[in-house]
């Protein structure tokens, strides 16, 4: 006995495992099992998502993961130890499979083929969590790129998305609060990218924008967090570059310049970063890394403006080192010129704009995103002129592109880093390359840090304009750079050409050949040591280079200029352009710096000179001038170009600042700079921050009184700049500052009197100028107070931590001045002030929270909220609006409970106020004060949901209640407010504890009449409408079932005070417990609630937060219920739609709880009215609408049946409802099983007509039980089907069940249904006549119209008196007479199919039914499209009715046969002559008897004569309706087999034969014109029987002496036979007579045969007249054409056929030489012949007579030879095989036309068809179909022998093959 032992392991199956007994638990790869017991080799355990599946599986298909247990909901679960997000991803693969299985089945191959590549994108990086060893940044990258796309593809699958941690993992809801849940969905809508935009997930942009106020108080300068790390939005970004290859061998050692440029500036914004190339570098060493790392960059300070630039290009500049012609090998220098050599442009906005979720890039350190080509320009002689500009033109496209190679490019590659560069490269080293160039901006980033030192100028030589001295060519102008001190000596290394460049001490330009007006646009950095700035400047020195060069520069220098870095003032150099003045250079005396500067170098020297002469008079100077000006001379026709760009945080260029920064040296001055310092720009400000402030605070320390309050203005001017948004980013400058670097003790008592100073005189003085003042101060107040705090902390530390008893006095103090300034109200423009500090107020708490507690502090606020009188309009909104920042500061001013209890009254008071006084009015006005008000209050909630609230803090927020539930009820759902309105609604409900709601409704039932039942029916409403309107997108599942909790929980409250304040005698209100009853019933069926739905992951995460919510309700439902007692009266029937509504659920505990209440019903509805009459029509139509919907399967249908029969039975105190209840719930369950058949038909693919048949067992259903309404329903929407599906006569039908229940004289209205609107019954009738008209019309049933046309007709004449009906009616019903005569109508076909096997829907299962298709649609396209329906079905071959095994299996079974209609005997017709038009529409339509026969051979078969022994099983079935009628198909209800003897089949065969000539005979007697063909044929097929033996098999059988011996019964039937042959000889020598009457005279050899064979044929019928039939055949009128010579003399058989060798038949040879001749021979006579038989084929098929003047026997033998009779057996037999599935029977070999399924031409796939004897073949070719009549028809089989009857063919489109 094996032992189990308990465990509670957790593994994972990796392999499947296929059940083989009850007691297995099935496995797929990757379920989590967990394991309950243990045995050796096997497990005993439940699926992890679905524990109600239990079952052993071998131990080693499993393996064992580790796990936790986790405590949840007082259960304890299972949890594999990892990674959420990955685990997470797995399932969703799972879920994603089913998904990605239906895309492909129906062809969405854009939708499969993006899934499947998302499912290998999610497991790919699965798999790198899982197995990855990763870096902890990598892996979290990863993790959050696979929750972003999880996220993004169940959004666009509609599946539930999960809200998840900043981690990327799932969140678990249950414990989240509303408000936060909402805000994440919305987040989450957000991230899913452009590819998703559209879909339900994505948030509306009102609801965005919503969000973004919710930070409102966040974006304050106060607001900002401590550190050094500067906003998301207002980070540095950096461009790494890395040069991967350059496709060019350069002729000369060469520079590549790299730099950004922005085309809408139309500036470079970055240093020149230098990549040296000498010549002999090969092209394949750029694939070496450690050159791939020396050839990176770094371009560094970018910022927002730069990566939104749309316009934004990498420039490369090549300039050469080396000759200065190319090409010039004549003229050679020692000497090398930089020279332009080519360009390079590539657009990398989309690069720049490109960025990730998370704002910086975690790739590995090879991985760039970015890979771009470069094409290089080689610029020629011609273009180099223009080299400075050429990139523009090239990016505008008007350069020369002459230049161009194809083969010339720079592959780069790039990617964006963002954040500071220094953490960067502490935290992140892989990301940059080892040797890497730092590569700066030109200018300062957006955020300048302290510590941060730069100290560079960039000079751009721009251009120069120069005389050609002496000789006539332009000069070639090289331009050198020095930096020299005072002295003229050279500041040694002090220029950088560019990034990755040594510092050199000259720098000399690149040279234009023969330019005299070059422009280089050159740009190079000075590093200057900061000591030697002040006595630095530029010497400029301008040579003429020749291209034989020999001679030292120096001495080439023809012209020279300088620039001082330095004003006399002590301010550095201003940015921009200056316009050098150009000297004249004599010898070596322009170097000397005495002599030159003493020159102006520009017109700013002149003017500055000019300045000091007019303040001092400086004699010596003035002679030193003088005689400088003798030595140097200035060329007035020259000049030179230069640009400077300043980047130092040691120098200023604004006199104020500086002079306040040297405030020691100027003290005199103080008071002045002190007032100028605020017209300071903003940007010199920041750049010395510190250094002004500290000079600042000095000045405050040295003399508080006299500059006190200068220094106060100084400081608000310049903490006013800090707030704006341009400079908002240097917030954390000022914290670093104040943090490290300040150290005024004493200034917070001068900046705290001089601020309370300040704010007194601001709602004392009127003056405007003064008020923009104060608004300066008030909106930098928290800057003054950041440095009054930080001063009194480090006084406070000087004194050993000992408190000035003074400060919190004087503060509060501010705070009383604030309540006096908003208590003003009558004041002119005071109101601008107030809304300043109202929008500011707010970020002074973060800073004084160190010195005041939460209580002071909310006590402050509390005072200048209720301060406030002033009514301006957007002095309410700034009130809003500080409330909100007050609940988003920093500082959580709701931490204690006393802080709670001082300010939520308060705020809640102001929202009460606000809500319901201003935000009902204009509804549909959304202005930023209802914006605000509601997200105040979702703020104020949150927090408290944040927070351990008490039920005192719930307390104060209770009132907020009604105005949010009133507000729900006005603003539309599509209202912008709506959804945060409603989120806010719940989560006061979320927070609500039953205490509080009984509080709350007991305060409402005290306060006045009514109001307690206003209200609850109210909330009610509110919910009911929530919950049928779903207000979020359904990927929300989280907040659905968080909702739906909320709810719950206020259910119960509310069901508690129903019964004790709404139950009783006098208390009782029923609409209150209707509206509670339709509430549970929608919480109840809400989609989201239905977890069968979801996938296993999904069910068992919500289940195991949230439980099965429907449970707990639908019991406390019919707890509610119960105790009603015997007020339940009053909600019968009302209450059973909602009833039944929740009993349809997919929850069988549920179904149990709540199905016992519907016979509760009919019980109160028996002992009120004495019957449920009304329960049971309620039922009926509340089952047939919610069971459409899609509600119940087939266990509710076995559970409600069961349940309810057991009650009523077991009901002995009710006998009507013990006898009367089980015959009704037998007739709900039976509907309920048509509905559900109904709707597994229209949720599959099914054809219209299982749709159909559906439909019509509930027009049966409710015919029967009397449901004329829902009855009349079906009748139209079954009519509508059949008209979709073009069955147009089905739909007549359909419609005349209707009409024929509607009276003439009626004049009651009849109820809208479709298209037909409500009317009377006399008008319905009418219509209903009217439209099944012209749908028999369409459908060609002119028989059915022709009554109906009769009625209206008569009621158009007798009853209305409408004449002009009339003659329309009439009009119609001659047409459809004409139409009968004229028109061609093909007869339907019909089959019988059997449905075996339980798989089938329940109303085929095992049934037969008769299909009637459309004309010529062949069994196997019949059969291909069942097999399309049913795609599992298998086809049983056997006709035999299988087993009881195939019936009860599983599977689906079809048998299909082919049967024939046979017609009814119609009174009409008897003795009558009637046309065949008429009667050939009742012999296929108006039929509900069908046959088919199977022939067989009983005892031995006799090879000689095999119709001895061949018998027919015919079967017979009935339907229950005539087809056609309201379907299409019909099920069989009797079937019977009966079997005919070889003599039951000769009689029939030869009696239906006779009557087919007499027909035929009567019709061309009665209409001489028509064609002779169709008889031609039938007498062939009569006369000239070839197929087993004919009459003489008759003669044979039946009239040897022996048959009646051994049939002495069948002596009767002998005698009734010879007389039928008798007597089918007379009817065939009339059709003779007729026949050569009217055939043509071409025709007469096929005559002539027929005579012979008929003399044959009259020989073995009357053997006493041979003579005369020898006497006959005298005269006939000539002889058969005698056969080629080539032939031999035909021999005849027994059957009259002209056989050849091997005993073929040669009479379809003689037939074609008769008639066309033989198929045409070589020669001339072949010739003439070919001529002659194409001529007859073409008369043929027009239908006339061919002409022959060639002789049959110049014709030779046709090499084709007819089928010998055993072949043509064999392949009659495979094709009926084909056709019918089914055994040739006798009537193929007989000739019968009527009982087996014969093979139409067209329809038989071998090339050519076989024929039943070689004469009706040739006949078959002689008379093409067109040449026959609509009504003719013709028999495959010869007909001389006595056969059976068979269904005759029409005749098909095309010509038989001969």
């Amino acid at each position: 006995m094996v032992l189990w032992k308990p465990s509670d392991k957790l593994a994972v199956a990796i392999f499947n495992f296929e059940v083989s007994n009850a007691h297995h638990l099935p496995l797929m790869v990757g379920d989590l099992v967990c394991v309950l017991e243990e045995a050796p080799d096997w497990y005993r355990g439940y699926l992890f998502y679905e524990p109600s599946k239990k079952g052993v599986f071998p131990s080693n298909l499993v393996e064992v993961k580790g796990h936790n247990k986790v405590q949840h909901r007082s259960q304890e679960y299972l949890v594999p130890v990892e990674d959420g997000v990955a685990m997470e991803a797995k399932e969703a693969c799972r879920e994603w499979k089913k998904r990605l299985f239906k895309f492909y089945v129906s062809g969405k191959r854009d939708a499969y083929r993006q899934l499947y590549h998302s499912m290998e994108e999610v497991l790919s990086w699965r798999r790198n969590i899982v197995h990855s060893s990763a870096t902890v940044d990598v892996l979290q990258d990863t993790r959050l790129k696979l929750a972003a796309r999880m996220d993004s593809v169940n959004s666009q699958l509609g599946l539930p998305l999960s809200p998840r941690t900043e981690d990327g993992f799932p969140l678990d809801t249950s414990r989240t609060n509303v408000q936060l849940l909402y805000r994440m969905h919305l987040l989450q809508g957000t991230k899913e990218g452009p590819n998703n935009s559209g879909t339900a997930s994505s948030a509306p942009v009102e609801h965005l924008h919503l969000l973004d106020t919710l930070s409102l108080g966040a974006g304050g300068a106060g607001s900002q967090q401590q550190g050094d790390t500067p906003p998301s939005s207002l980070q540095t970004h950096h461009l790494l570059m890395r040069v991967d290859y350059v496709d060019h061998l350069f002729p000369e050692n060469t520079d590549l310049f790299f730099f950004l440029y922005d085309l809408d500036r139309k500036e470079a914004i970055s240093e020149r970063f230098v990549l040296n190339r000498t010549r002999s570098v090969d092209k394949s060493q750029f694939h070496d890394t450690a050159h791939q790392q020396k050839h990176s960059a770094v371009f560094t300070d970018l910022g927002r403006r730069d990566l939104e630039a749309g316009n934004m290009y990498l420039v490369c500049h090549a300039v050469r080192r080396g000759r200065m012609i190319l090409d010039d090998k004549k003229h050679m220098s020692p000497h090398t010129f930089r020279r332009p050599y080519a360009l390079a442009v590539l657009e990398i906005s989309s690069v720049l704009q490109e960025r990730n979720d998370r704002g910086d890039t975690l790739l590995d350190q090879d991985e760039f995103k970015h890979s771009l080509t470069m094409p290089l320009y080689i610029c020629g002689y011609t273009h180099e002129s223009d080299f400075s500009s050429f990139h523009t033109n090239i990016i505008k496209k008007t350069g020369a592109k002459s230049g161009q190679k194809p083969d010339c490019c720079i592959v780069v590659s790039f990617r964006t880093l963002h954040g500071n560069l220094a953490q960067l490269q502490r935290d992140k080293p892989y990301l940059f390359p080892k040797s890497a160039i730092i590569v700066h901006k030109l200018g300062f980033p957006d955020v300048i840090y302290p510590g941060d030192v730069r100290n560079d100028i960039y000079v751009t030589l721009e251009s120069g304009q120069y005389e050609k001295g002496t000789k006539y060519a332009e000069r070639n102008v090289e331009v050198s750079v020095i930096v020299c001190d005072n002295t003229g000596n050279a500041i040694l290394n002090s220029i950088i050409m560019g990034a990755g460049c040594v510092p050199t001490s000259e720098y000399e330009s690149y040279i234009f050949y023969h330019n005299n007006t070059p422009k280089w646009s050159e740009t190079f950095k000075l590093s200057i040591p900061l000591d030697k700035i002040p006595d630095a400047h530029l010497r400029i020195a301008f040579r003429h280079v020749a291209k034989n060069e020999s001679k030292n520069k120096s001495e080439k220098t023809f012209a020279f200029t300088y620039l001082k870095l330095m004003k006399e003032d002590g301010s550095i150099i201003a940015d921009g352009d200056h316009m050098l003045y150009v000297y004249k250079s004599d010898g070596k005396k322009w170097m000397d710096a005495k002599l030159y500067l003493q020159q102006p170098s520009c017109k700013e020297d002149v003017l500055s000179q000019q300045q000091q002469k007019a303040m001092t008079t400086r004699t010596l100077a003035e002679s030193t001038s003088s005689s400088s000006l003798q030595q140097l001379t200035r060329s007035f026709k020259e000049s030179f170009l230069l640009s400077i760009l300043t980047c130092s945080t040691k120098f200023t260029q604004k006199i104020d600042l500086l002079m306040l920064l040297k405030w020691r040296k100027k003290e005199r001055n103080l008071s002045v700079v002190l007032k100028n310092i605020v017209h300071v720009d903003g940007e010199e400000v920041v750049k010395f921050l510190q250094d002004t402030l500290d000079c600042l605070f000095e000045i405050l320390n040295t003399d508080a009184k006299k500059y006190g309050e200068l220094v106060f203005d100084a400081l608000v001017s310049i903490f006013d700049l800090l707030s704006t948004d341009r400079y908002k980013h240097f917030n954390a400058v000022l914290d670093i500052y104040l943090s490290n670097h300040f150290s005024a003790l004493l200034a917070h008592k001068m900046l705290l009197w001089c601020f309370q100073k300040n704010v007194t005189d601001s709602y004392t003085t009127e003056s405007e100028s003064a008020h923009q003042k104060y608004i300066k101060m008030f909106r930098s107040m928290h800057y003054l107070f950041q440095f009054i705090v930080q001063s009194y902390f480090l006084y406070q530390r000087s004194k050993g931590g000992a408190e000035d008893p003074t400060f919190k006095p004087e503060v509060d103090k501010c705070f009383s001045a604030f309540c006096e300034l908003m208590s003003i109200k009558d004041r002119k423009e005071i109101h601008k002030i107030q809304s300043t500090v109202l929008l500011n107020l707010h970020k002074l708490f973060p800073v004084i929270s160190s010195v005041f507690t939460e209580l002071e502090m909310a006590s402050h606020i509390s005072c200048v909220l209720d301060s406030i009188r002033n009514a301006h309009s957007s002095l309410l909104e700034d009130k809003l609006t500080f409330i909100l920042n007050i609940l988003d500061s920093p500082v959580n001013l709701l931490a204690t409970q006393g802080s709670r209890d001082s300010l939520v009254p308060t705020i809640v008071g102001h929202l009460v106020s606000f809500t319901t006084h201003k935000m009902r009015s204009n509804m549909e006005v959304v202005d930023q004060k209802k914006k605000a008000c509601v997200c105040c209050t979702g703020r104020l909630l949150e927090t408290l949901s944040t927070l351990k609230h008490s039920s005192q803090d719930v307390s104060h927020v209770v009132p907020l209640l009604q105005p949010l539930m009133t507000m729900c009820q006005l603003l539309p759902g599509t209202h912008p407010l709506a959804r945060p309105n409603l989120v806010n609604f719940v989560s006061l409900l979320a927070l609500m504890e039953n205490e509080h709601f009984q509080i709350f409704l007991g305060l409402m039932a005290s306060a006045k009449e009514n109001a307690l039942r206003d209200f609850i029916g109210e909330m009610m409403g509110v919910m009911t409408g929530v919950l049928e309107n779903p207000p979020y997108p359904p990927e929300w599942f989280s907040l659905y079932l968080l909702q739906n909790s909320v709810f719950k929980k206020a259910l119960m409250n509310i069901s508690n005070t129903l019964t004790t304040a709404f139950l009783g005698e006098n208390k009782f209100v029923p609409i209150i417990w209707d509206n509670f009853f339709e509430l549970c019933s929608v919480f109840l069926t809400q989609p989201c609630l239905q977890l069968h739905r979801l996938s296993d992951f999904q069910r068992h995460k919500f289940e195991k937060q949230f439980g099965d919510m429907r449970l707990e309700l639908g019991q406390h439902m019919v707890d509610m219920w119960n105790c009603l007692g015997h007020m339940k009266e009053n909600f019968i029937p009302n209450l059973i739609g909602p009833i039944l509504k929740v009993t349809l659920l997919k929850q069988k505990q549920l179904r149990k709880v709540t199905i016992p209440v519907v016979f509760d019903i009919m019980t109160v509805e028996q002992l009120t009215s004495a019957n449920f009459r009304r329960v049971e029509t309620e039922v009926f139509d509340k089952m047939d609408d919610l069971i459409s919907r899609g509600y119940g399967d087939e266990e509710y249908k076995e559970m409600f049946h069961d349940i309810l029969t057991d009650k009523c039975l077991e009901c002995d105190d009710l006998p009507e409802v013990s006898s009367g209840g089980p015959p009704f719930i037998d007739s709900v369950s039976r509907l309920i099983g048509l509905l559900l058949d109904f709707n597994q038909v229209e949720a599959g693919d099914s054809c219209q007509h299982r749709r159909m048949g559906c439909m019509h067992n509930l027009l049966n259903f409710y015919k029967e039980i009397e449901k004329e309404e829902l009855y009349i329903r079906y009748i139209y929407r079954l009519a509508e089907l059949h008209q979709r599906d073009h069955s147009f006569t089905e739909a007549g039908f359909t419609l005349m069940i209707h009409a024929k229940s509607l009276k003439w004289e009626d004049e009651e209205k009849v109820a809208k249904v479709g298209q037909y609107p409500a009317q009377k019954a006399c008008e319905r009738k009418e219509k209903l006549y009217s439209d099944s008209v012209q749908l028999f019309d369409k459908g060609k049933c002119w028989e059915c119209g022709i009554p109906l046309c009769k009625e209206l007709a008569t009621i158009y004449e007798t009853l209305l008196f409408d004449y002009q009906k009339l003659a329309a009616i009439l009009q119609t019903q001659a047409s459809f007479f004409q139409k009968i005569l004229n028109e061609l109508r093909i007869n339907p076909e019909y089959f019988r199919v059997g449905y075996y096997g339980k798989g089938f829907p329940s109303f085929l299962r095992n049934r037969v039914f008769v299909h009637r298709r459309q004309s010529y649609e062949h069994i196997n396209v019949f059969i291909k499209s069942l097999l399309e329906e049913f795609s599992t079905a298998q086809m049983l071959q056997s006709y035999v009715p299988p087993d009881n095994e195939i019936k009860n299996s599983s599977g689906m079974y079809l048998q299909v046969r082919k049967v024939n209609p046979v017609p009814q005997q119609r009174e009409m017709f008897q003795g009558k002559r009637v046309p065949d038009k008429i009667l050939e529409y009742y012999k296929s339509n108006d039929v509900c008897l069908f046959q088919f026969d199977y022939p067989f051979h009983k005892g031995e078969k006799d090879k000689e004569c095999e119709f001895a022994t061949l018998w027919i099983e015919r079967t017979k079935f009935t339907t229950t309706e005539s087809l056609p009628g309201v379907l299409s198909w019909f099920a069989v209800k009797d079937t019977k087999t009966v079997e005919l003897d070889p003599m039951d089949i000769a009689l029939e065969t030869v009696s239906s034969k006779n009557k087919e000539i007499q027909l035929l005979l009567s019709r061309l007697m009665g209409n001489k014109s028509e064609s002779i063909h169709p008889l031609s044929m039938l007498l062939n097929g009569v006369i000239d029987a070839a197929v087993m033996g004919g009459i003489k098999n008759y003669q044979k059988i039946f009239f040897a002496e022996t048959y009646l011996q051994e049939h002495p019964d069948h002596k009767d039937s002998v005698q009734k036979l010879r007389v039928l042959i008798e007597e089918q000889t007379y009817v065939l020598e009339r059709a003779l007579d007729m026949h050569k009457e009217r055939i043509d005279p071409s025709l007469n050899g096929l005559h002539n045969k027929l005579e012979e064979c008929f003399e044959e044929f009259q020989c073995m019928v009357f053997p006493e007249k041979r003579k005369a039939i020898a006497k006959r055949a005298q005269t006939m009128r000539g002889p058969l054409p005698k056969p080629p010579a080539a032939l031999e003399p035909p021999q005849y058989n027994v059957a009259g056929y002209a056989t050849g060798k091997k005993g073929k038949s040669l009479t379809s040879k003689i037939y074609r030489t008769a008639t066309l001749g033989m198929a045409p021979g070589k020669g001339k006579r072949g010739s003439v012949a070919m001529e002659e038989y194409a001529e007859g084929k073409k008369a043929m098929k027009k239908g006339k007579a061919p002409k022959l003047t060639t002789s049959p026997q110049t014709l030779r033998r046709p090499s084709e030879d007819v089928p010998s009779i055993p072949e043509l057996t064999s392949s009659r037999n495979s094709i009926n095989r084909l056709s019918d599935e089914e055994p040739m029977g006798p009537g193929a070999a007989l000739g019968n036309n009527n009982n087996y399924e014969e093979v139409e031409f067209e329809r038989v796939s071998a090339p050519v068809p076989i024929p039943s004897s070689s004469s009706s073949l040739a006949l078959s070719s002689a008379f093409p179909p067109s040449s026959l009549t609509p009504s003719a028809s013709f028999s495959l089989i010869s007909q001389t022998a006595p056969s059976y009857p068979a269904p005759s063919f029409q005749a098909p489109s095309q010509p038989a093959p001969s």
